[in-house]
C-alpha cells in the first residue's frame, strides 16, 4: 500500500476514482480497473497504452516541439526569452571578469 501511495501520481484519475475503498483485496479491484482503462485507452486513441519509458518521453518531446512550431505567439515569446537569457548570461560573465580584474589589481 505504501508503494502504491508513493506512485499514485502515475495512476490515471479514472482508475483511482473507480476504486471503492482500500480494504483487504483492493489490489484485485485496482488490477481490474487498470486493465479496463488500458482497454479503453487502446480503443479510443491512436497509440497503444504503455508505461512511461525513454521512448515515450522522446516521442512526447517531439510532439511538443511540433506543436510549438505551429504556435506563432509561443515562438515569438521563446525568441524573447532566449534573447533575455543570453543577455543575462553575458552580464554575469562580465561581472565575473570584472571581479577577476579587481582581484588582480
Amino acid at each position: 500500500m505504501v508503494v502504491f501511495l508513493l506512485n499514485i501520481s502515475f495512476v490515471p484519475d479514472d482508475v483511482i476514482n473507480n476504486l471503492k475503498n482500500f480494504n483487504p483485496g483492493w489490489q484485485k479491484e485496482f488490477a481490474y480497473q487498470m486493465k479496463e482503462y488500458k482497454k479503453e485507452f487502446n480503443k479510443n486513441s491512436a497509440g497503444h497504452w504503455k508505461f512511461q519509458d525513454e521512448e515515450l518521453e522522446q516521442d512526447y518531446i517531439k510532439f511538443v516541439k511540433s506543436v510549438e512550431k505551429q504556435d506563432k505567439k509561443l515562438m515569438k515569446e521563446r525568441k524573447i526569452w532566449d534573447r533575455e537569457t543570453k543577455h543575462l548570461t553575458i552580464m554575469k560573465e562580465l561581472e565575473e571578469i570584472e571581479l577577476l580584474n579587481h582581484e588582480n589589481d
